[in-house]
């Protein structure tokens, strides 16, 4: 049920679409009485499918051969399904399950995954995602700032606890030299050089799943709303309440780097 939910949000490759709006869970998706696609637990929808379906607001997908769908009973959160190999499926099923087993203690991020927000000169108490070099720039931009450092990845908020003591930009080797010292890790990008707005962080952090969190300051969300694991574990209905629910705190990018 949860793969189905979250692959109508997301692509193969796991990048958000913002093709649908909501998702309904349901026994009789009939008796609702409301415009949509209709879909059984376990299938897929192909891009070939959306692209051929545009602009249809009303589909019936459960009787189709178009869809890719799995055997729940040799589905696998654990190991790898040998059972798919050669087929088109094998590769979603794979780096789905990938990403969400890496996402939890083993991705490291040395970018930012959302643009700079427009924040300055802010005052007092603010919460900031532990990628990249995000909580630097945003006390370059509000000195008088008080930040508070999050993730729910603990290797993720120790790499950004050592780059925010550094007293100057490191270098590449240096960084390197102590990604070593964090274990099996999985890194998602080649660490980019100095931003011109970057300086030390005296920083609160704290390892959390911000979406289990009423917030109570402003706080920058970075690419949660919109990433994958989060949608597997907590589900779009939850985060969509969630976000309206803190709306008064959210943060977003509003502008680039």
């Amino acid at each position: 049920m949860r793969f189905t939910e979250v692959k109508c949000f997301f692509d193969y490759k796991n990048e958000f679409l913002k093709f649908f709006d909501e998702v309904v869970i349901t026994e009789d998706a009939d008796d609702l009485g409301i415009r949509g696609w209709k879909i059984n637990a376990g299938q897929y929808i192909t891009g070939d499918i959306r692209d051929a379906h545009d602009s249809a607001l009303d589909l019936d997908l459960r009787n189709s051969q178009d869809t890719i769908n799995f055997d729940p009973d040799n589905w696998s959160e654990v190991q790898e399904m040998k059972q798919y190999r050669g087929k088109k499926q094998e590769y979603i099923f794979r780096e789905y399950m990938v990403m969400i087993l890496k996402s939890k203690s083993k991705m490291l991020y040395f970018s930012n995954n959302e643009l700079m927000p427009d924040i300055k000169g802010h005052k007092g108490d603010i919460w900031v995602p532990a990628s990249g070099d995000m909580a630097g720039r945003v006390q370059y931009h509000n000195p008088d700032a008080n930040i508070t450092v999050y993730d729910i990845n603990p290797v993720q908020l120790k790499y950004s606890q050592w780059l925010n003591s550094q007293a100057q930009y490191p270098a590449s080797e240096d960084v390197y030299e102590f990604i070593k010292t964090l274990g099996k890790i999985s890194l998602s990008e080649k660490f980019e050089s100095k931003p011109h707005d970057w300086i030390p962080v005296k920083a609160n952090y704290v390892c959390v799943d911000i979406l289990e969190k009423q917030l109570t300051c402003p706080t920058l969300v970075s690419n949660i709303l919109e990433y994958m694991p989060a949608y597997y574990k907590h589900g779009g209905t939850y985060i969509q309440n969630w976000k309206q629910n803190n709306l008064e705190y959210v943060i977003r990018a509003t502008h680039p780097k």
